[in-house]
């Protein structure tokens, strides 16, 4: 029990780290940048990030350069562009 704790424990904080480095290199690049929670087990970042559309070819290649630091032990998936949704926030408010 103890040592399936501990694997659990070194798994999350190398999830942590990992995501925590790809984000913060990749914010930088972002007018603005959106964390949410991770889809399934193995995903270990889920972000969204508003690019200036003169910064995409830039933004792109910083993704790539990622991938390829990463290689063997972190798979990227690059999707975009997409419209802002991530980066709207509506008040709904009933109607009297």
């Amino acid at each position: 029990m103890d040592a399936g704790k501990l694997i659990e424990r070194i798994a999350m904080e190398w999830r942590t780290k990992y995501a925590e480095q790809v984000y913060a290199a990749l914010k930088e690049m972002a007018v603005d940048a959106r964390l949410n929670a991770p889809l399934g087990v193995k995903n270990i970042l889920n972000a969204a990030f508003l690019i200036d559309r003169t910064q995409e070819s830039g933004f792109q290649k910083e993704v790539y350069k990622l991938d390829s630091k990463y290689q063997g032990k972190v798979d990227f998936k690059y999707v975009g562009p997409l419209p802002p949704y991530s980066f709207v926030n509506l008040k709904l408010e009933p109607v009297k």
